[in-house]
């Protein structure tokens, strides 16, 4: 399992890890996901923005890698 082999991964935070896998996601392309596969994804990022207006819509671009 490649999470054995990332010890320093279980000691994130939760709202980490789901930052970490946002990115993880991010990084596979989207060219190579159905539309619905996404939504979950964007419907996560809108609710933290909506949670935490202090995190910028750029950052939020970047964790989906539609911008550098």
């Amino acid at each position: 399992m490649i999470l054995e082999r990332l010890p320093e991964v279980k000691k994130l935070s939760p709202q980490e890890k789901e930052i970490l896998a946002d990115e993880l996601w991010a990084d596979l392309g989207h060219s190579n996901h159905e539309e619905d596969d996404i939504k979950p994804l964007l419907e996560r990022l809108l609710e933290q923005r909506e949670s935490d207006p202090t995190t910028s819509w750029e950052e939020l671009r970047k964790q989906v890698g539609l911008a550098k």
